[in-house]
């Protein structure tokens, strides 16, 4: 069993037992070699910095203040010079800290309450619907759900959302897919990273000009009136509304073909949804511990602190590792199981959590809940059209192509 979780291992980081995030091992089978590694310690050193392998530790470290998710140390290791995306990566509200952070926050916040989710699922359900529409136009027996759904339904929500038109969709697809990028920490994605919010910043401005004097009740709308009343500066409200895009539409695409993947694999459970799809909201959760998107939070010491024991310097990144903290057995009796009855189930530490949890989940999560609803609905005998295709970035993101034979309609 690994050391108490009360203190750590050591008081200096070089002392802490080592995990080689960089062996051919634990790039072929992460989850292996963490499942083992966890038996010894919920805390280790790499050449990344800090690595954090269990529940509790990884969700207390999301709520500690003196830690935060370093934008700048990202765009460095992606290689950013543009001055304006320098600026952007650095200075929105995810970097931002107290309140300026909380005024930030609270500007679109009730955009993404559960209430304004749960009122925005027949204009989800309606999308999804449409897209499968589309889908029984094509004829065509297999489909890549990945691009044939999951790319427009996070699109098209944020369209409504913002009141742009539908017709915006490829581009918001499209940006926020080379947007993301970043995360790779890669000098190649430079340039992709760059262009893409060049012409967000491009697209932004426009929008911004062309619902000034037509205002309804939609997230732009809101921040246009912030600027107005002086509750936002113009650069406070235009950022929110880019990092919004880029946040809500690729994550949520691929978590969309994540959590199906796992439905698939498991035909007894998507035959017990299909016959009561009240169970679909618990089986999406237990799906997105199983394979999340996100598989670690990184963190950065604001400053120089002792954390549980442990005295971390300044600037020290920390990774906390989502694929291990959503398999560790003491927050989730036999992680492995794919059982979507689990009794209180832990929160998934992948959103995030304290001031700077995932502000778009609730809109995520009925998004895929009616995309999964619709594929019961529809086609309840579909099945996976040979094995799903997998990327695991290691260094952010897991990623899925997914074609499926849909099966009759009902």
């Amino acid at each position: 069993m690994p050391a108490t979780m009360d203190v750590a291992p050591a008081t200096s980081i070089k002392d802490l037992p080592e995990l080689d995030v960089t062996s051919t091992e634990y790039t072929r089978d992460p989850y292996e070699v963490l499942r083992r590694v966890q038996q010894e310690s919920w805390i280790f050193r790499s050449s990344r910095g800090v690595e954090i392998v269990r529940y509790e530790p990884h969700r207390e470290m999301l709520r500690d203040r003196r830690l935060s998710l370093d934008l700048p140390l990202i765009a460095t290791m992606s290689g950013i010079s543009h001055p304006d995306v320098w600026r952007f990566r650095t200075e929105n509200m995810i970097n931002t800290v107290g309140a300026l952070h909380s005024k930030l926050r609270s500007s679109v916040a009730r955009f993404f309450a559960p209430q304004h989710a749960e009122e925005l699922r027949p204009v989800i359900r309606s999308i999804i619907s449409s897209r499968f529409d589309t889908i029984e136009a094509s004829r065509s027996e297999t489909i890549d759900l990945l691009g044939a759904v999951c790319n427009w339904v996070p699109a098209l929500t944020y369209a409504h959302m913002v009141g742009a038109p539908r017709e915006d969709a490829p581009f918001i697809i499209r940006v926020s897919s080379d947007i993301l990028e970043i995360f790779k920490r890669d000098p190649a994605v430079r340039d992709t990273v760059e262009s893409a919010y060049l012409e967000l910043f491009d697209y932004t401005e426009r929008r911004f000009e062309q619902c000034a004097d037509d205002l309804h009740d939609d997230l732009l709308s809101n921040l246009i009136l912030a600027e107005r009343s002086g509750s936002l500066t113009h650069r406070e409200a235009a950022d929110l509304s880019i990092l919004l895009l880029e946040a809500s539409t690729e994550n949520t695409t691929h978590e969309m073909a994540l959590v199906m993947s796992v439905l698939l694999e498991h035909p007894t459970v998507w035959q017990e949804i299909v016959s009561d799809q009240s169970l679909i909201a618990q089986a999406v959760e237990e799906a997105m511990r199983i394979r999340p998107r996100a598989i670690s939070n990184d963190r950065s010491a604001l400053q120089d602190l002792t954390w549980r024991g442990l005295e971390i310097p300044k600037g020290t990144r920390c990774i906390l590792s989502t694929l291990a903290a959503t398999r560790d057995p003491e927050a989730y009796p036999r992680p492995e199981v794919f059982d979507i009855h689990r009794v209180s189930p832990r929160p998934n530490v992948m959103f995030g959590g304290g001031v700077t949890a995932c502000l778009g989940q609730n809109v995520a999560k009925v998004e895929i809940q009616e995309f999964v609803a619709e594929l019961a609905t529809r086609y309840p005998e579909v099945t996976a059209a040979g094995p799903a295709t997998w990327e695991l970035d290691l260094a952010a993101t897991a990623s899925l192509g997914l074609n499926v034979q849909l099966g009759p309609r009902t």
